[in-house]
C-alpha cells in the first residue's frame, strides 16, 4: 500500500511513515481546480506509535480516480510525488499537527527549548517537559544578565537576576522552584514526574515569564508607535 511522510499528531515523531490502512475515497465534487484532479482522502498508520490519521491528498492531474485508487496499491509515498502527468501532494492531515505554544517576541532558542518541553509534555515525557521549561528559562534570562554570567548554570544566573532587580521576588521564587524541579528530573534515581498536573504549574509560570520579558516589551514598544504615528 501507498504511504505518507508527515509529523505524527500522537506520538510527535518527525519525519514519520504512515502507511496507508484503508481503501481511498474521494472527497471533492468534480472537477477539481478545473484540471481534471480531485481530492482524496484515506486512514494511515503511524510507523512509530501505530495510530490513526485521515491523510487529505490533493491529486492535480488527470489520472482519474479510479487510476490513483490502483497506484495506492502499489508501494509509492504521497507526500510530493511527482510523475510524467501525476502531481500528488498530502493537502492536510486530521488530526492536525499542533503547533508550539511560546508566547510571541521570543528569542529562537528560547522558543525551541520551550516548544520542545510542550512536546514532550503531550507525549506523556513529564520529566524531560520539566527539564525542557528548565532550559527555556535558563535561556531566557541570559540576555539580561552580565556577559561573565552567560555561560554558567541556573543557580548562578539565578544570583545574578536577583542582584538586579529585574524581576519581582515572586518570579525569583518561581524560577527557585523550576531550578529544582529541574534537578529533579534530571538526577532523581527513585521518581520521575509521572503526570502533566505535576508540570502544569511550571509550564504556566515559564510561559508567564516569557510574556513578561518578551512579549509584552515589543507589544508595549509597538503600542507607542502607534501613538506617536498620530499625533
Amino acid at each position: 500500500m501507498a504511504s505518507i511522510t508527515t509529523t505524527c499528531p500522537h506520538c510527535k515523531t518527525n519525519n514519520c511513515q504512515f502507511q496507508m490502512v484503508s481503501e481511498p475515497y474521494r472527497s471533492d465534487n468534480g472537477n477539481y481546480g478545473g484540471i481534471g484532479g480531485f481530492v482524496a482522502q484515506a486512514a494511515f498508520k503511524c510507523g512509530s506509535c501505530s495510530q490513526l490519521i485521515i491523510g487529505v491528498m490533493e491529486v492535480t492531474s488527470a489520472m482519474g480516480f479510479e487510476n490513483f485508487k490502483v497506484l495506492s496499491q502499489s508501494d509509492i509515498n504521497f507526500t510530493n510525488f511527482r510523475d510524467p502527468g501525476k502531481t500528488i501532494r498530502l493537502l492536510a492531515q486530521f488530526p492536525p499537527i499542533q503547533k508550539g505554544t511560546c508566547p510571541s517576541h521570543c528569542p529562537e532558542n528560547v522558543e525551541r527549548a520551550f516548544n520542545e518541553a510542550e512536546k514532550a509534555l503531550r507525549a506523556g515525557a513529564h520529566s524531560l517537559a520539566a527539564a525542557g521549561f528548565r532550559k527555556s528559562i535558563e535561556r531566557a534570562i541570559s540576555p539580561f544578565l552580565p556577559e561573565g554570567s552567560k555561560a554558567r548554570m541556573l543557580g548562578p544566573k539565578l544570583g545574578e537576576l536577583e542582584k538586579s532587580n529585574l524581576l519581582p521576588e515572586a518570579m525569583l521564587e518561581w524560577i527557585r522552584i523550576v531550578k529544582d524541579d529541574g534537578n529533579f528530573a534530571m538526577h532523581d534515581e527513585d521518581r520521575d514526574f509521572e503526570t502533566a498536573e505535576e508540570v502544569e504549574p511550571t509550564r504556566l509560570f515559564t510561559h508567564t515569564l516569557l510574556q513578561y520579558l518578551f512579549t509584552l516589551p515589543d507589544e508595549l514598544k509597538a503600542a507607542r508607535e502607534k501613538i506617536e504615528a498620530r499625533k
